[in-house]
């Protein structure tokens, strides 16, 4: 839904003619190094996803206070400049972390090696920019869209408060040399000049979630081209622990431990997605190609729902690495280690799922234990 949510307000807008090579060539760079660089993408994406998912909140949190009605000028500002900050250090120098990681790879650089999944992610937004900045291969559209909005003194300033804010609400913005240990003005900043710059950094930020969700719709095929999927191979016990490791996020879940008893495989899963508790909807407006105003809506389960129909996913292509086993006993937990619900599987059931159509109803009662709500 998330995917399908973002692709549809971009491939409908005016901007459909910039974003769309953007996301292109992200989308070609990942599957180029992750064919390259093996399981090693995959692991710089799960580093980056579970710190991502941490600091969404906090994001969403601070576009929320900017939209918080009777605010005086000066405490609007602050708020602007705090979820700016956000979305460049929160959002965009996380979500760079795979193309900086993939660039390296293509590129031949010794950092692609040397360096874990977490350093890669902990890299700095200034150094990321630099390698799609410099790339020779990176198209100066996809750059200027990624990183055209990027103002890195601003980014300093807001971190070190090297800032006053006026009464009417403009931010007055400076930063420090080290080296000559002299005071540099950045310039003054109005409240609407501050919003073109977060629209902007908001316009980045999607473009890199939507080319990283491809790549996480993807990563099957991926793992096929790269010999480690196989619905007729024989997996071992440790290859199939580490697939189903592989596996998880593409179900937006983590799994937290696997183990075996007799012919049943146990696997304890934790959601790692940020699905609100109740359903809802979310409204989208945007244009079509002619510039004419569109508005659509698309659903959002309940938590409990998402996690299950999450698990059940999960389930479906665990089977292919399982079944030499004949069940599977899963746990799902939330973030804060809630138990959401179990799921006990026989193997013949999910793989028959797998190979033909089989209705919800039907699968719902070919389980033999499923404690998540059925509705």
């Amino acid at each position: 839904m998330m995917l399908r949510a973002r692709c549809l307000k971009y491939a409908l807008s005016p901007e459909s003619d910039r974003i769309i090579p953007a996301l292109n060539q992200l989308c070609a760079i990942y599957q180029k190094a992750a064919i390259k660089g093996g399981l090693k993408s995959f692991e710089v994406f799960r580093a980056f996803y579970e710190e991502y998912v941490k600091i969404q909140e906090q994001v969403y949190l601070a576009r929320e206070q900017t939209k918080s009605k009777g605010q005086r000028p000066v405490q609007e500002t602050n708020n602007l400049l705090n979820y700016a900050h956000d979305l460049l250090e929160g959002l965009i120098r996380r979500l760079a972390s795979l193309g900086s990681f993939s660039l390296d790879l293509l590129t031949g650089d010794s950092r692609a090696h040397d360096l874990t999944p977490t350093q890669f992610v902990d890299l700095s937004l200034r150094d990321k920019h630099r390698r799609f900045e410099g790339h020779p291969s990176v198209l100066t559209g996809t750059c200027q869209i990624l990183f055209g909005s990027v103002r890195h003194d601003i980014r300093n300033a807001i971190a070190h408060k090297r800032y006053e804010i006026q009464e009417d609400g403009a931010a007055v913005l400076n930063d420090f040399q080290p080296r000559t240990n002299r005071r540099l003005e950045i310039g003054r900043v109005s409240q609407n000049e501050l919003r073109d710059l977060i629209a902007e950094l908001e316009l980045a930020v999607d473009v890199f979630e939507i080319s990283t969700l491809i790549f996480q719709h993807n990563h099957g095929a991926l793992l096929n081209q790269l010999g480690y999927y196989g619905r007729q191979k024989d997996y071992s016990d440790k290859e199939m622990v580490e697939m189903l490791h592989l596996e998880a996020p593409a179900a937006f879940l983590s799994v937290e431990h696997v183990g075996i008893r007799g012919d049943v495989v146990n696997v304890g899963l934790k959601v790692i997605s940020l699905y609100r508790q109740k359903a809802s909807e979310v409204f989208v407006s945007s244009k079509d190609r002619s510039g004419k105003p569109i508005e659509y809506k698309l659903p959002i389960p309940p938590r409990l729902i998402s996690a299950r129909d999450q698990t059940f996913r999960f389930l479906q292509k665990a089977s292919i690495y399982c079944r030499r086993y004949k069940e599977i006993d899963s746990r799902t937990a939330d973030l804060d280690g809630t138990h959401l619900g179990e799921v006990f599987a026989p193997m013949e059931l999910l793989i028959r799922s797998t190979e033909q159509p089989v209705t919800k109803d039907e699968f719902m009662k070919g389980l033999k234990k499923n404690t998540f709500p059925s509705n």
